[in-house]
Order: C-alpha cells, then structure tokens, then sequence
C-alpha cells in the first residue's frame, strides 16, 4: 500500500521537470494534482511502497523507457472513438485523398496517425479508404500509428472494442468491419486490421523514425488532441519536426482546439468544406474561400447582462444515449428540485458520468410529467453530451434549453463550441458574439472569439484585442481560481496559454 502524496514543492517540481524533459508533457504547478495522481498510479505498479522513494528513483537512475512504462501509461491516459469528427474524414475522403493521388508520381501515399491512442483513430482511417476505394489497387497505401502508451499500443494491435469506441459510427458499418466478441466487446476484422502499422514513439525524442523506412515522407500526419500537453517551446519543436516529415504538399492534421496554436511558416492554414486543416507550402485555399468574416462590433458598444442565476458550469464528459430508467431498476433515483441537481453535480465531480446522465433524464422526465421544465438540467446534459462528440444530439438539447432562457450567455458559448467543432465557424462567431452581448466579462467567450480571429489574416489585430481584454479579465482573479467553463483550467495555466498565442 503506497502512502499518501506528501511530495515537497521541490519534489513536485522536480518530477514536473523530469516529465518534461523525458516525455515533453507540461505539468505546471496548477497541474501537480493531475501529476501527482498519475505518479501515485506509478508508484504502485512499479513496486514501490511510498511516493517519495518512487520519485527520487526517477530523479537519481537512468532509466529505459521500459522502466518508466507505469509513469508514461498513467500520464497519458487519451480517449477517442471511431470517426471521431465527421468533418475530418469528410475532408480526407472528398479533398484530401483526390489532391494525393493528383500530386504523386510513384503511386505511393502514407499516413501517419502520431498519437493514436488505442487505435480507434488509423483504424477510421482504414476503414474509409477501403469504402471509397480513393486508391486503385495499384497504388501502395501505408498506414503508420504511433504512440507512447504501451498499454493503449496493445489495445490497439488487439482489435477489440466496447460500445463507447463506436458513438461515432453507425450500426452498418459496425457490421461490416466487426464481429462480435461477446455482448460488450466487438472484434475489428483481420483484413482491416493488418492495414495499419503500429509501434511506439516518444514525439519529445528526436530524430522521429516510423516505419521500417524511417526516411520516407508523409502525405498526411495526424496528431490531434496532443499538442496542447506539450509546453510552448516542446510543442514548436515537434511541429517543426512533423512538418521536415511531410512531403512538399503535405498535410498536418490537428484538432478544432490547436488549430491556433500551429504557428509554422511553412504551412498555411486550408479551409477544406468548412474542417480547418494545415498543408506544406502556400496554397490558395482548396475547394471554399476563406469564410466571410466581419468586423465584430466593439465590446464597449456591446449591453453587458448576467448569467440569469445560471453560473458557468463545468464541462465534463458523460454517456452520450439518452437512457430512461425504469423504476423497478436499483439504479432508479427520485430526483426533485435543487436536491437532484445537487446530487447530479456530485456525482459529476466524482466522474460518475453514466449515473449522472440517468438522473438528468430522471429530472427532466419529472419536470416534464409535471409541466415544470426548467433550463438547468438541459444545460447540463448538453454539455455532457458535447463533451463525448455526440454533437447533434447536444444541439438539439441545447436548443430546448435556449428557448427556455434565451439570456444565457453559457448557453451560447456551448453553442458556439459544438459549431465551430462541426466547421461552421460564421454561425459559432455569431454565437460567442451573442454570449458576449450577454455578458461582456465572460472570458472563455472572449477567448474563444480570440482564437477564432486570429485565424484570418485580416482580424488578428483583432483577436490580439481579444486576448488582451482576456488578460484584463484574469487580472482581477486569483491565479488558482478555476475560469468558469474551461473545463478546469485555473486562471494561471490560461495565462500560460496566452503568453503562447501572443
């Protein structure tokens, strides 16, 4: 049994430096607790009886990566699904995929998945290309993934899935690519599976070698939802890296959330029907111009409101169906008033997602049987169902929510996110500009509009402005104050972040 965490500040900050230079993972002292979590896990796995000797272990030897394999599995910990984000595999299938076989002249295309977690995502890949066939049989199509999660690795190489890997895919397809295990878990079929190459890979550890030819170029490398782990100087090291690894009109792909934070010059950033994309070399836009923005009216010309008794809610993932309990289950829970919405939010900071969702749909059930619905528990459930991609659905319920308080500036800040997620960023500017309009010191609305800006050209005077009146907010709070809707980012790590983006 390990003790307690009871590490020194020069302890903590000694394994947040250890972390770093090994892994290239940002843990700034706001962060210590998620570090200290995963070091505890560590602790265990490796043998060890107390927290302090396991970490000076990792401080005094040189050790494999073998031996660190506890800390690394613990730290990084991903969560994906099938066809995570539609408008991405849209892209590649419609535009991508077409400008490769266009522009090759040895018939050859490779994509790399470089942080692939268990899998979910390069097997997406390979099981578009063989529907829509975008390479004719002659061509070589190499599909390469990578991690540096051992653990995720052999998920991965295994095949094997529950319900959760496929919200994002329908039962058709299910079918065709997989076989049924047993009644929770479902098989990828061989032929699939033997399509993608996968191996281990610290990205913080150069030169990068994928492969059995580590020399070969990339026509298109994926690496999402990772970059944003990685501190401002490690993470322009790898971009700068991933881009020498792309042919000469090559694509980065990262997610919706870093499209902001790639500052490259060799890449320009490619709006491909409506998913933000990043290609070697300056381009014209493929396929749609950039979107129409216009100048967004002055904050100070703005009417500043209130959340309406709303306060920011924190953004968790939950189950993403819409379950009803029957009341003859031991799982049914009466729910009434503020008590249920109490225990709901308890069970959320307790990330008991799946009963949480369940007394949602219990208390909307109730209010509705008794003509009394109310906004807040809507809210709630679109925001969990946001957070696990299941963005139509979110929207739907948000949207009940809205008409029922259409003066909630939170509300259209979660409106804002599901739409830029699904690439319709002229509708998700007018959504964070409404949020302001509500209130104008609400600061994840305000960088977000930010981000947004500076993505063109014309407007990053603009969101500059944004971000600096997002600085002036965060200066009235302490610096471990949690900012209300960045899902717990405190006031410190946001401005980290800023100090990036500017």
């Amino acid at each position: 049994m390990t003790s307690t965490p009871s590490l020194s500040i020069l302890q903590r900050q000694s394994a947040s430096d250890f972390i770093h230079e090994r892994f290239g993972l940002y843990f700034p002292p706001e962060r210590f607790d998620d570090m200290l979590r995963a070091i505890t896990k560590a602790t265990q796995e490796s043998g060890f009886d107390s927290i302090d000797r396991y970490v000076c272990w990792l401080l005094t030897n040189q050790l494999t990566d073998k031996q660190l394999e506890p800390l690394i599995t613990n730290l990084t910990i991903g969560e994906t699904y099938f066809f995570r984000d539609t408008k991405l595999f849209s892209g590649l299938r419609n535009t991508v995929f077409p400008e490769i076989r266009k522009n090759s002249s040895n018939n050859t295309v490779r994509v790399w998945s470089a942080a692939c977690s268990t899998g979910e995502e390069p097997y997406s890949l390979a099981i578009l290309l063989d529907q829509v066939q975008s390479f004719s049989p002659d061509w070589q199509v190499n599909l390469y993934a990578t991690d540096v999660n051992v653990k995720s690795l052999a998920k991965a190489r295994a095949g094997e899935y529950s319900q959760w890997s496929f919200r994002g895919i329908d039962e058709n397809l299910k079918s065709s690519y997989f076989s049924q295990v047993n009644s929770h878990r479902w098989r990828l079929n061989d032929r699939i599976r033997r399509k993608v190459e996968f191996s281990y890979l610290n990205l913080a550890v150069h030169p990068l070698t994928v492969g059995t030819n580590g020399t070969q170029l990339f026509d298109v490398i994926l690496c999402r939802n990772v970059l944003m782990y990685f501190s401002a100087q490690r993470r322009q090291e790898i971009l700068q890296h991933l881009v020498g690894m792309l042919t000469p009109t090559g694509w980065l792909v990262v997610s919706p959330s870093e499209v902001g934070i790639v500052d490259i010059p060799e890449l320009s950033i490619i709006d491909v029907d409506g998913m933000l994309m990043h290609r070697k070399g300056v381009y014209q836009k493929v396929k749609n111009s950039p979107v129409p923005w216009r100048n967004p009216q002055p904050l100070e010309q703005r009417r500043v409101g209130s959340s309406c008794g709303h306060p920011p809610t924190r953004v968790v993932p939950a189950v993403v169906n819409k379950p009803k309990i029957p009341p003859s289950t031991p799982q049914s829970v009466t729910m009434e008033g503020a008590d249920g919405l109490t225990s709901v939010l308890s069970l959320i900071e307790d990330r008991e997602y799946r009963a949480a969702i369940d007394c949602l749909m219990c208390i909307i059930d109730d209010e509705e049987s008794g003509n009394s619905l109310t906004a807040e528990p809507l809210f709630l459930l679109a925001r969990c169902l946001a957070n696990v991609g299941q963005s139509s659905e979110a929207e739907e319920w948000l949207g009940k929510a809205l008409q029922l308080d259409r003066l909630n500036p939170s509300g259209y800040y979660l409106l804002a996110t599901i739409q830029q997620e699904r690439g319709d960023l002229i509708q998700a500017r007018r959504s964070l500009e409404q949020s302001l309009y509500l209130d104008a010191k609400y600061i994840m609305a305000t960088f977000a509009l930010g981000m947004l800006l500076t993505l063109h050209d014309g407007e990053k005077e603009q969101g500059a402005k944004m971000f600096s009146r997002v600085k002036s907010l965060l200066s009235r709070l302490n610096q471990e104050d949690i900012v209300p809707d960045s899902g717990g980012l405190t006031v410190s790590h946001l401005d980290k972040m800023l100090e990036t983006l500017t």
